[in-house]
C-alpha cells in the first residue's frame, strides 16, 4: 500500500508542517522590505556620487578655468598699478623740481 513513510506521515497523532498562509505572506513582506532597504541604498549611493562627481569634477574644470581668468586679470592690474607709479612719480619728481612751469 505505501512505504513506511508514508505510512507515518499519515497517521492521526503525527503533525504534519504545511505552510501557513501567514507564514508566506510574512517571506513576502519581509522580501519586500529587503528589497525596497537594497534599492534605496543603491539609489542613495548613485546620487551621492553623481553629487561628489559634480562637485568634484564640473567644478574642478570651472575653478581651473576661473583661476585661468584671474590670473590674467591679476596681470593685467600689476600693469595698470605700475604704469600709474611711474606717471605718479613724474608728477612728483616735475613739482618737486622747482620749476614753476611744471
Amino acid at each position: 500500500m505505501g512505504s513506511a513513510i508514508h505510512r507515518r506521515l499519515l497517521k492521526p497523532g503525527v503533525s504534519q508542517r504545511v505552510p501557513s498562509l501567514q507564514s508566506s505572506a510574512r517571506d513576502v513582506v519581509s522580501r519586500a522590505n529587503l528589497w525596497s532597504v537594497l534599492i534605496f541604498v543603491i539609489f542613495a549611493f548613485a546620487t551621492v556620487i553623481t553629487l561628489f562627481g559634480i562637485r568634484e569634477g564640473l567644478l574642478s574644470k570651472a575653478g581651473r578655468s576661473m583661476d585661468s581668468v584671474l590670473d590674467k586679470t591679476g596681470d593685467n592690474v600689476a600693469k595698470a598699478a605700475d604704469g600709474s607709479v611711474a606717471t605718479m612719480r613724474e608728477a612728483i619728481s616735475n613739482a618737486a623740481d622747482g620749476d614753476k612751469h611744471t
